[in-house]
């Protein structure tokens, strides 16, 4: 699925709007998780193991992914700081980069900060993922997974997280026989995989958000 905008004003690598939460205080959690819930889901991954130990029998760990093209390693360095944990692993073609959040205290704060913010059937593996902290680790209150985020999009930032994540901006001009400019097209797109990986109670396709964010932008899907 792809979603198609030509009425775009202006356009950069990463967003201002996203550049402009992160140096927000932390305490104002709502804008942050919703933010990075939109991150996770777009260009993120939850990993959850099946069982404690794997078959040589060393403890497992769950964990958050997210994955940054290089040019992007500015916004991968503030949410770190921002999150006051995780670590930067590279890629070895130098192209991309990961933020891996590990560490119990990281990846409860991020739990805590995008519980309630998701849209999209990603849910499901922040649910097991979850369960599996409940299971593992001694927490004073177990944490509730909670539902599907439906408030407008234009309330809080979870759009622009996933548009920082899994958004082209495009420029081209168009130009005459002698190689001069004569006008200007551009456009953003982003893109989304029709159904979830996993078997789950939660809804799988990810048309009913595609079709939330093209209502929101004025715009289809094609």
């Amino acid at each position: 699925m792809l979603i198609s905008n030509y009425n775009l004003s202006s356009f950069d690598t990463l967003s201002l709007l996203c550049l402009s939460i992160l140096v927000l205080p932390i305490n104002l959690n709502r804008k942050l998780g919703t933010y990075l819930a939109g991150l996770i889901e777009g260009d993120g991954s939850i990993i959850v193991p099946s069982s404690l130990r794997d078959s040589k029998g060393r403890k497992q760990a769950a964990h958050v992914e997210i994955e940054f093209a290089i040019e992007d390693l500015l916004l991968a360095k503030k949410l770190q700081e921002v999150l006051s944990g995780g670590y930067i692993n590279y890629r070895a073609s130098s192209q991309s980069c990961r933020l891996v959040i590990k560490d119990n205290v990281t990846l409860l704060n991020v739990v805590n900060l995008i519980n309630g913010c998701m849209r999209t059937p990603k849910i499901e593996a922040l649910h097991r993922l979850i369960e599996w902290l409940n299971m593992t680790k001694k927490l004073t209150k177990p944490l509730v997974p909670l539902g599907l985020d439906t408030s407008p999009l234009s309330s809080n930032n979870w759009l622009s997280g996933i548009l920082d994540a899994d958004c082209h901006f495009y420029l081209n001009w168009k130009l005459d026989k002698n190689g001069f400019p004569t006008s200007l097209e551009y456009y953003m797109r982003i893109s989304q995989k029709r159904e979830y990986s996993r078997e789950s109670s939660m809804n799988k396709d990810f048309l009913p958000i595609m079709e939330s964010i093209a209502k929101f932008l004025d715009t289809k899907i094609i």
